[in-house]
């Protein structure tokens, strides 16, 4: 089966809403340890040579580890 490309890129890499959403999920699911899990995902696809998976989940392990802005008052 053909891989469907990201209509908002065409080149099939992920946005900045994708990466943020996959965080969500493995926050949601993993808690403390959702960081540790993006980049064990990251490694074990960057040891099978696929180095574009590879940085998405080294993209969104990023996104886990930055914590959110602080809210301000209006």
């Amino acid at each position: 089966m053909a891989q469907k490309l990201n209509s908002k890129t065409q080149s099939g890499a992920l946005t900045g809403e994708e990466i943020f959403a996959m965080a969500g999920v493995l926050r949601r699911r993993y808690h403390g340890k959702a960081a540790e899990i993006a980049r064990h995902f990251a490694q074990e696809h960057k040891v099978i040579g696929d180095i574009s998976r590879a940085a998405a989940w080294a993209r969104v392990a990023e996104c886990i580890d930055t914590p959110p802005p602080a809210p301000t008052l209006s």
